[in-house]
């Protein structure tokens, strides 16, 4: 999902497969969340999608912050447009006027 560029060290690779994990985890929390609107169940299936939202951004953040460039625009650039849509997607779950 979460492209890396030309030869990654190991660590990199882990935390960025770790990234893509955390990434898929949100937006599944986000689907079930989405699921549960208009049920008992809605508060509690936002909350932990929003908690998986901040995990993965700050993951991102993390990874993004331990790059130098050209290695932090690349990596920026692959994947900056993946952490937008899920914080939208977020944003879209928490103010919408259906629950």
């Amino acid at each position: 999902w979460f492209s890396s560029g030309g030869g990654m060290d190991p660590e990199l690779r882990k935390r960025v497969d770790s990234l893509n994990d955390l990434f898929v985890e949100a937006r599944e929390e986000i689907e079930m969340a989405e699921e549960s609107k208009e049920t008992t169940y809605y508060d509690e299936e936002a909350e932990i999608a929003q908690e998986a939202v901040e995990a993965a951004l700050a993951e991102y953040g993390d990874i993004l912050n331990s790059l130098e460039e050209p290695a932090r625009g690349e990596f920026q650039r692959g994947n900056g447009l993946k952490m937008e849509q899920l914080k939208a997607e977020l944003e879209i779950l928490l103010h919408s006027d259906d629950h």
